[in-house]
């Protein structure tokens, strides 16, 4: 048996994740989207384990190296293009979808986490790329996922994407711009110009669910207050949201809330549920 290289299994559990993220549905099971492909990221931690155990006979434990890194970054940055082309290809064949591109997973916000993690891996390629043709490559591959993270309408990722853009700005501006005043200048109003612009489309953007989740926010954070240290116990979001909410409407009756109001199980912010309870 030839000697395995060091990093073979996370290569290949990076391959096999990266396609299986984006794989379309399969309607051989009650559910075409989630289901085949948790089965098959359990097969392919079955590999894995099967390749570490080789490599660990052959005694090779240094599992993570700089060619690794840009394995994970290659390969998870080319599915991700894939994706996004399809997306493309979706858009011009049936126009925009009314709630946000999804592509080939089952629903905007799953597209949009997948963006928001994949585009800083395709950010450190397009900063460690050597030759003008591959930063050319990843370059349009990185426009290409935030456009698409764009259209997916997802208020956190587009949060996320204007972070990006601060961190991006920063090193371009660090690197071409030495004198410190109007690097700080530059660097400043840019960043209040882009943070000002992203709040305000958040806030405006799908007005009725951002005031839903508001109101949710002021009636969580009520129960919060209540007890801060210990929280309402396990489920204790479940037992006590619902009966504030119907305090608040008890006092309240005209609130224009009303309209929005619906039987809540969740907060929408896990932080927040992890403290209530």
């Amino acid at each position: 048996v030839m000697p395995m290289k060091t990093s073979m299994p996370c290569q290949f559990l990076a391959a096999w994740m990266s396609v299986v993220c984006y794989l379309p549905p399969i309607y051989l099971f009650t559910d075409a989207h989630l289901l085949p492909k948790w089965y098959l990221c359990l097969l392919g931690v079955a590999v894995t384990g099967a390749l570490a155990a080789v490599a660990l006979w052959h005694g090779r434990q240094n599992w993570w190296d700089g060619e690794t890194l840009s394995f994970v970054c290659k390969v998870f940055t080319l599915t991700t293009a894939f994706e996004c082309l399809w997306v493309v290809v979706c858009i011009v064949r049936e126009g925009l979808r009314q709630g946000g591109e999804a592509g080939t997973l089952d629903n905007p916000a799953e597209l949009s986490l997948h963006l928001c993690v994949v585009l800083p891996m395709t950010g450190w390629l397009l900063v460690h790329s050597e030759g003008w043709k591959w930063r050319l490559a990843y370059g349009a591959a990185a426009v290409l996922s935030a456009v698409v993270l764009w259209l997916t309408q997802s208020r956190t990722g587009l949060i996320c994407l204007a972070l990006y853009g601060i961190i991006g700005l920063w090193l371009v501006v660090r690197r071409y711009i030495h004198r410190k005043l109007l690097r700080w200048g530059i660097y400043g109003v840019t960043v209040v110009v882009l943070l000002a612009g992203t709040s305000a489309y958040v806030t405006f953007r799908k007005t009725d669910s951002t005031s839903g989740r508001s109101f949710i926010l002021s009636r969580s954070w009520e129960l919060v207050k209540e007890h801060p240290i210990i929280g309402h116990g396990h489920r204790g979001f479940e037992r006590e949201y619902m009966l504030r909410q119907a305090d608040f409407f008890r006092e309240n009756p005209d609130s224009e809330y009303a309209v929005l109001a619906d039987e809540i199980r969740h907060p929408l912010n896990e932080f927040l549920y992890v403290w209530v309870n």
